[in-house]
């Protein structure tokens, strides 16, 4: 199995909900042991209609997950509700650290397997 690509930075929307509401966050990681392509079942020119994206609509092939691990992680306290967005950003990105850790570890052993 191939790693995946790095995570995307993640919006700090979430942040924000979080810190407004003074709730805690509750990372999970969803990883994924057995993953296979498939055909899309809709043709380009249907998915058209529904997807904005050039580049989503001219797929070939989708995957489709067989096998996942999913990890809860300890909730994290919100950030203060008076929070700068640099503090924001930072909170999000503290949490995509978390999430990422088990996806990291998880591929870094299967390709050691594979050696």
């Amino acid at each position: 199995m191939r790693a995946p690509l790095p995570l995307c930075s993640f919006h700090r929307g979430f942040a924000y909900i979080a810190a407004r509401t003074a709730k805690p966050i509750l990372p999970i990681s969803i990883i994924p042991i057995h993953e296979y392509p498939v055909e899309y079942p809709f043709p380009i020119s249907i998915r058209k209609l529904f997807i904005p994206h050039k580049e989503l609509c001219e797929l070939k092939t989708r995957i489709t997950y067989k096998k996942v691990a999913v990890v809860f992680h300890p909730p994290v306290p919100p950030p203060n509700r008076s929070a700068s967005r640099s503090e924001l950003l930072d909170f999000g990105s503290h949490i995509q650290a978390i999430v990422s850790k088990p996806l990291e570890a998880y591929f870094l052993e299967s390709q050691d397997e594979h050696r």
